[in-house]
């Protein structure tokens, strides 16, 4: 079982488990389901510390893997192996004039504006 859903299953039995002991107290339900929720809250923030922190290293790991991932997609995309460094740069300035003929003077503005940016 993975360390979220012992972490879910856990927050729920304690929550469920403070129910129960706070139902014959004779209170109003909804008063009774308030304080369950704000007991087991602090009880699962000192009881299930462990599992908390399994999970979080496991969604961390997670988002991890994801990122490498997308980069690697990216730079397969991109033609990029990694391997081999490319010192090869196309000549783009002749494509970007042509391009910039045709396209609105706003647009030329503002492509203009991004180029010195960068």
């Amino acid at each position: 079982m993975s360390a979220t859903w012992k972490y879910l299953l856990g927050r729920l039995g304690l929550l469920i488990g403070t129910f129960a002991v706070l139902w014959p107290t004779g209170l109003d339900p909804l008063v009774i389901a308030m304080a369950a929720v704000l007991i087991s809250f602090v009880l699962s923030f000192v009881l299930l510390r462990k599992w908390r922190i399994q999970m979080m290293e496991n969604a961390d790991d997670t988002f991890t893997r994801r990122r490498e991932e997308k980069a690697q997609l990216r730079m397969a995309l991109a033609g990029e192996d990694g391997d081999e460094p490319t010192d090869e740069q196309p000549d783009s300035d002749s494509e970007d004039s042509t391009e910039r003929e045709d396209r609105p003077k706003a647009a030329q503005d503002s492509t203009l504006e991004r180029e010195k940016r960068a």
